[in-house]
């Protein structure tokens, strides 16, 4: 049981530190290096891109949510949610 808080309280402390430097880049406009995008341009042979690409258009549906019931504004249950892909 202590080993669960243990872990729960790890938990909350990273995601904490997510949002304070979420907030400070975003709400206090303080630069932070968590902050940077990096690009990288074909990284991927030419042949495992297509087969990618075309795995996740095949399967629109399960990749883009764009007509779930998330996207609809429905509530789910956390049962739902949990047994759900």
């Amino acid at each position: 049981m202590l080993e669960q808080i243990s872990e729960m309280k790890t938990a909350i402390g990273r995601e904490a530190a997510l949002i304070k430097r979420w907030m400070d880049a975003r709400i206090f406009n303080s630069q932070s290096r968590d902050q940077r995008i990096f690009v990288l341009d074909n990284f991927l042979p030419e042949e495992e891109f297509k087969a990618i690409q075309k795995l996740a258009m095949d399967n629109q549906e399960v990749f883009f949510r764009k007509n779930s019931a998330i996207r609809s504004g429905a509530a789910l249950g956390l049962h739902e949610l949990r047994e759900s892909p």
